[in-house]
């Protein structure tokens, strides 16, 4: 972001630029031509950022301060899709806890067996044995998870699926594309006490 980059905006009215931060940065702009987008970068983030006319700024867009770290936390994440695990340990990054990948739900189960974790972080839809499937043998084959709280991730966001996935074993969800600050509150509710450090500082 430089000066030749926003005397280029100022004269090319009709161009819209869009500068990437990190998700708690506190970067504000006056150029009316310049969107802001904060990482991770989703497909909705970007059709609402270069859609210049329909473009409405919401709370969401603000930068969200996380005021806590779980050093201590191991927190598994279950995901056929290695780029999704990906993301979901980026998003955990800042609050410093171990984060470690299944591709499966039969991998998750092996893991779960050997480690134990805080919470798992469960994708809904996977081949052959999905996410209520996986949680369902958690729950009843390895008597040490029984009660590890387990969060399902899903695009299927519609009214009471909270209530379905809790029916099945789990103890929330998280909707998809994942929010920063939606997954951020439910770690910090969902972590055990001991493990969560209150910063001074917001991160």
């Amino acid at each position: 972001f430089n000066d030749e980059f926003v005397k280029f905006l100022k004269d090319n009215p009709d161009v819209t630029g869009v500068i990437l931060v990190n998700f708690d940065s506190t970067f504000t702009t006056d150029i009316p031509n310049l969107r802001i987008m904060r990482k991770p970068e989703t497909s909705i983030n970007m059709v609402k950022i270069l859609n210049g006319k329909d473009f409405v700024h919401d709370e969401s867009q603000d930068a969200f301060k996380i005021d806590f770290i779980a050093p201590d936390a191991k927190i598994l994440i279950v995901d056929d899709n290695a780029i999704n695990i990906t993301v979901a340990s980026g998003l955990i990054k800042p609050i410093k806890s171990k984060c470690f990948g299944a591709d499966s739900g039969k991998k998750a189960i092996e893991m779960i067996k050997q480690e134990d974790f805080d919470i798992i972080l469960m994708d809904h839809m996977m081949p052959d044995m999905d996410g209520v499937e996986t949680t369902h043998v958690i729950r009843e084959t390895i008597p040490k998870a029984l009660n590890t709280p387990t969060i399902a991730l899903t695009a299927n966001a519609l009214e009471g699926v909270k209530e379905m996935f809790l029916n099945e074993g789990m103890n929330d969800f998280v909707a998809k594309p994942v929010d920063i600050r939606n997954l951020a509150t439910k770690l910090k509710q969902w972590l055990p006490e001991d493990k969560i450090v209150i910063t001074n500082e917001v991160l």
